[in-house]
C-alpha cells in the first residue's frame, strides 16, 4: 500500500484532505509492520521452543501473535477513520458504486459460474 493508492482512493470518493496526512502515514507504517511481521511468523512458524530454567522444553505461542493482533485493530481503525472501509462509508452517508475490476466481485462472479456448471454437468 503506498501514499499515491491511498490519495488516488480518498481523491476518487471526494474525501481527500490535507489533514488526512498523519492518517496516511501511520497506515503507511503499521501496514509495513504487518508484512514484517507475517514475513517472520511465516520464516518462524506460529510457535516458539523454550526452556524454562529447570531445562524442561515447551512449546508456546510466538510472541509476535499478540502484535499482529494489535496491529490489525489499529489498522482497521485507521482505515475506518479514513472512510476507507464500505461500513464506513456507509456510515457518513457516501455512496459508492462497484467497480468493474473489483477483485471480490470477479471471484465471486466466477464461484457462482462454477458451480453453476457443476449442477449444469450433474444434471446432464
Amino acid at each position: 500500500m503506498t501514499w499515491q493508492q491511498i490519495k488516488k482512493k480518498l481523491e476518487e470518493l471526494n474525501i481527500y484532505h490535507p489533514s488526512l496526512l498523519p492518517a496516511i502515514h501511520q497506515l503507511i507504517d503499521v501496514d509495513s509492520s504487518l508484512k514484517e511481521i507475517r514475513k517472520t511468523l511465516k520464516k518462524d512458524g506460529f510457535s516458539i521452543k523454550t526452556t524454562s530454567r529447570e531445562g524442561a522444553d515447551r512449546i508456546v505461542p510466538h510472541p509476535l501473535l499478540n502484535e499482529l493482533n494489535k496491529m490489525e485493530i489499529t489498522k482497521a481503525n485507521i482505515l475506518n477513520s479514513l472512510m476507507l472501509t464500505p461500513a464506513s462509508l456507509k456510515r457518513n452517508g457516501v455512496e459508492i458504486q462497484p467497480t468493474k475490476d473489483d477483485d471480490f466481485d470477479d471471484a465471486l462472479k466466477k464461484r457462482v459460474d462454477n458451480i453453476e456448471t457443476v449442477k449444469t454437468n450433474k444434471r446432464k
